[in-house]
């Protein structure tokens, strides 16, 4: 089984995204049955160059196929799952990403002609904070599993990330699901637990969520906030407050994370932004503005352009100053109104917090959101 080291340098093109999607995809329906596969866009979103970390992905290839073989007993799921950095709700591929790095070999590119994708691990190196770190994700198929292919890509990102001076590999597992396993038998803690939240059929709730954001805005307002809308790139005006808001996101609960403080620009900002457009993806922010105009909060969700049934909740924050007010709830309720009218084919939104931040998961179970699962950061050290 020959294993691959490739960098990305450039936005992936249609077939890498495909393979991806489809080694996701397997994944999902077996480990996380009833469940939306991550969209194409989002795959091709968060493949995409970012100016924050260097990404690295190693592929276990065999060609033509793998040869039949019957496992002695059910295969289990395998797949851990990598936490999106703090300026990203969790994902199934983390947005990393690398904006200087040596040109792709043509002979590494893939293609219809490749051999079969049967494992990956994505590999997120921090370039800016958390230099201690790599983030991880391994996948791999469910036909491929208990043959060794996932040890080999944990190896295979341990001697990366030491070569990178990196002394902690950092991913997510289902708990109690055979990543929680896989983690236990690697020696990995457990660092915090998330719990992870949906809202189904959103459109049936919209006069809850009026009467909630009505509720919310008569305490806001008292006290000079206002909301405004935003879909796709932040104006121009707003975006410097809103990447100085951002740095609301380091106060999230991690545990026992080992995480440096956060901070973000507008040319990350941007380079964001134009990773969804390019692929599709689109992004709705409702913003909270004080009476001076400068952003206080935010909430942020995207729905995949190919799938416009799963929406995905990614950071909710308000400054430190301007907390007590109720802007959590009023951004949040404002943001499932709105999509309600502008993504009427919604079918399921998810939510990911620390089950330690009582406060943001009462809002969500107020909003209807239900729990379905739990999901634990891992850290292993190297």
């Amino acid at each position: 089984m020959p294993v691959t080291t490739r960098w990305t340098p450039s936005p992936p093109e249609a077939i890498e995204v495909e393979r991806v999607f489809a080694l996701g995809a397997a994944v999902t329906a077996t480990d996380l049955p009833g469940d939306r596969p991550l969209p194409r866009s989002l795959v091709r979103a968060f493949l995409t160059p970012s100016p924050r970390e260097r990404m690295v992905l190693v592929l276990a290839e065999v060609s033509p196929a793998l040869p039949a073989q019957a496992p002695a007993a059910p295969s289990p799921p395998g797949e851990v799952r990598a936490p999106a950095p703090p300026a990203h709700a969790p994902a199934t591929l983390a947005p990393l990403g690398e904006a200087e790095a040596p040109p792709l070999p043509s002979s590494l590119r893939a293609s219809a002609s490749a051999g079969e994708l049967v494992g990956m691990v994505v590999i997120g190196l921090p370039t800016k904070d958390n230099r201690h770190l790599a983030w991880l994700e391994v996948q791999v198929h469910p036909g491929a599993r208990r043959r060794g292919i996932g040890q080999a890509l944990v190896e295979e990102a341990a001697s990366l990330a030491r070569a990178e001076g990196r002394r902690e590999l950092v991913a997510h597992a289902l708990v109690g699901g055979a990543g929680d396993v896989f983690a236990t038998a690697l020696g990995a803690s457990v660092a915090s637990t998330e719990a992870e939240g949906r809202i189904d059929e959103p459109v049936s709730q919209l006069r809850h969520w009026e009467e909630l954001a009505a509720s919310a805005r008569r305490v806001a307002a008292r006290a000079g906030f206002a909301l405004e809308r935003v879909e796709g790139p932040c104006p121009a005006h707003l975006a410097a407050s809103l990447a100085q808001a951002k740095s609301g996101m380091n106060d999230a609960p991690t545990g026992a994370l080992d995480l440096e403080p956060r901070s973000t620009d507008v040319a990350e900002l941007r380079a964001v932004e134009a990773s969804y457009a390019a692929a599709g993806v689109r992004q709705y922010r409702v913003l909270a503005r004080r009476s001076d105009g400068q952003v206080a909060g935010y909430t942020e969700l995207l729905v995949g352009g190919d799938d416009p049934g799963l929406g995905r909740q990614e950071d909710t924050t308000v400054l430190a100053g301007s907390r007590g007010h109720r802007l959590g709830l009023w951004l949040k309720a404002e943001m499932l109104v709105w999509l309600a009218a502008a993504e009427p084919g919604l079918r399921v939104i998810q939510t990911w917090n620390d089950v330690t931040n009582a406060h943001m998961l009462g809002v969500n179970d107020l909003l209807g959101s239900r729990r379905v699962r739990e999901w634990q950061t891992r850290v292993l050290e190297i």
